[in-house]
């Protein structure tokens, strides 16, 4: 009898986390659309400040209902799972034009939900080219370590830099 009481017991258990999993973790109420005032299309721009000089990224989004539509010039870019409060794109890849030696490695894209030109903003991926001495050999002279030759190296330095979207709306 023991053992029939506590299958039940484990039984019902399992039931009842497996419908707290469903009902607390399941479908989430989808966010509220964004007010008929911020729905429209809008150009933007915007100077991304990099070692060595900026970069220019453009293009446009559209918001209608509860979707954000975006096209940066250049580039092929993907939603992502944002928040209840903001829409994300990823953007991989080499994109924009830049006054500096560095590749961009990609971007995201953030647009609040419920006013997507307030709150516009892109954060990019560079890799900067530089090159770097460093002693390639040593020597020791009076018992003291010395640097006997020194050469010169290709590095990539990455480094992450973001800016305010600047919106004009399209007429």
């Amino acid at each position: 009898m023991r053992r029939r009481t506590s299958t039940v017991v484990l039984t019902f258990t399992a039931t009842a986390i497996f419908c707290w999993l469903a009902a607390c973790g399941g479908n989430r109420a989808a966010p509220p659309p964004m007010p008929a005032s911020a729905q429209g299309t809008w150009n933007f721009t915007a100077s991304v400040p990099a070692p060595g000089g900026g970069l220019w990224l453009e293009g446009s989004f559209t918001a209608v209902g509860d979707t954000l539509l975006l096209e940066v010039k250049g580039a092929e870019c993907f939603p992502t799972r944002g928040g209840t409060d903001t829409f994300g794109y990823r953007c991989p890849g080499q994109f924009g034009s830049s006054r500096a030696q560095q590749t961009v490695t990609g971007a995201t894209f953030s647009f609040w939900r419920h006013k997507p030109t307030e709150r516009a903003s892109v954060t990019v991926s560079l890799v900067r080219t530089t090159t770097r001495r460093s002693c390639a050999q040593y020597t020791t002279d009076s018992g003291a370590r010395v640097c006997a030759r020194m050469s010169t190296e290709i590095v990539d330095v990455p480094s992450t830099q973001s800016a305010i979207l600047k919106v004009t709306p399209v007429r």
